[in-house]
This record gives C-alpha cells, sequence and structure tokens, in this order.
C-alpha cells in the first residue's frame, strides 16, 4: 500500500546556490511531493543542486558520505532511481524521462496538479 506524504517543506539551495536547471522552486516542490505521494518513500526536505539536460532530471539531495552504494529503482512506470551512500541516506534522486515522469504524475511543466 502506497502511503500518502503531504509535505511542503522542500527548500531550495541557500543564496548564491545557483542551479542548472530552468525549473523553478515551485515546480521542484511539486515533483517530489508527487513522487513521495506516488512511490511512499520519504525523500529529504532539501537539496543543493538540479540538473535537467536532454530529458534526464538530477536532484541532489546531499553530498554523499563515501561512494553512493545502493541504487534503488522506484515503483514508477517512468525511470527513476534514488540513490544513497553508505550510510543509508539518501543523497539523489534521478529521472531518466522527466516529460515522461511529470505525465505519469498528472503535473503540468508549472508544477500544478492536473
Amino acid at each position: 500500500m502506497v502511503q500518502a506524504v503531504k509535505r511542503k517543506d522542500f527548500h531550495s539551495p541557500k543564496a548564491g546556490g545557483e542551479t542548472s536547471s530552468p525549473l523553478g522552486d515551485r515546480e521542484i516542490r511539486a515533483l517530489l511531493s508527487a513522487v513521495e505521494k506516488s512511490t511512499g518513500v520519504r525523500l529529504p526536505g532539501s537539496f543543493i543542486d538540479i540538473s535537467l539536460a536532454d530529458g534526464v532530471l538530477h536532484v541532489r539531495f546531499a553530498k554523499p558520505e563515501g561512494a553512493e552504494v545502493n541504487v534503488e529503482d522506484l515503483p514508477l512506470k517512468t525511470p527513476t532511481f534514488i540513490f544513497r551512500d553508505a550510510t543509508e541516506k539518501i543523497t539523489a534522486l534521478e529521472c531518466i524521462d522527466y516529460e515522461g515522469l511529470l505525465e505519469e504524475l498528472e503535473l503540468d511543466p508549472r508544477g500544478d496538479s492536473s
């Protein structure tokens, strides 16, 4: 059973922490909340970097302590993975088809639910 997770407390990088993504804070918060709701996986509440290139979305939550040793395929139709370090802390999320994930989660590119 997938648990519903209600969170709106994702925080963007601190001042001066530029990301390489055209996505705004609102869009990222909506996307991460929808991923949590759909998968039941609680993601970290803040991120340090976001990139979107060639349809691949990468969200970096924290620098890994040591190597990222665990990659978990999330239960979504769109290939989406979370990365954990040796301490089992979630350090990143990566989606291979950003537009497909938006469609699957019924989000529009501005981060609004349909």
